[in-house]
């Protein structure tokens, strides 16, 4: 019954809600805002999904995605640096999508290419 369903929804958004609050802080959790999303800026060393895998001493990212790729790519490779002790890198960028269309060179130019 439809009242059923909703209060089956109801507990598990308060579940999810519980879980968020005993693991956001072990896992990084961000500043939240008022409204329970992220503070303004406060998610862009985010990652928005991803895939890791790690065997022994090898940690492999096979991509990320992040919300602000300038800053969390540099937020991650330092943090691996300064926390894990990582030694040696190896990586690749690629961009995909309109991500530069509002920029000078336009149409997802990286600025400067205009020339």
């Amino acid at each position: 019954d439809e009242v059923g369903l909703e209060r089956q929804a109801t507990a598990y958004g308060r579940l999810l809600d519980s879980f968020a609050r005993e693991l956001g802080p072990r896992m990084g959790q961000i500043e939240l805002g008022t409204d329970g999303r992220p503070a303004k800026r406060s998610d862009r060393f985010s990652a928005n999904a991803g895939s890791a895998s790690n065997l022994l001493a090898v940690t492999r990212f096979r991509w990320l995605t992040f919300v602000d790729s300038f800053a969390g790519a540099p937020a991650l490779a330092r943090w691996l640096a300064e926390e894990r002790k990582c030694r040696e890198f190896r990586y690749e960028f690629e961009f995909r999508g309109d991500y530069l269309a509002d920029d000078v060179g336009g149409a997802g130019a990286p600025a400067g290419a205009e020339d």
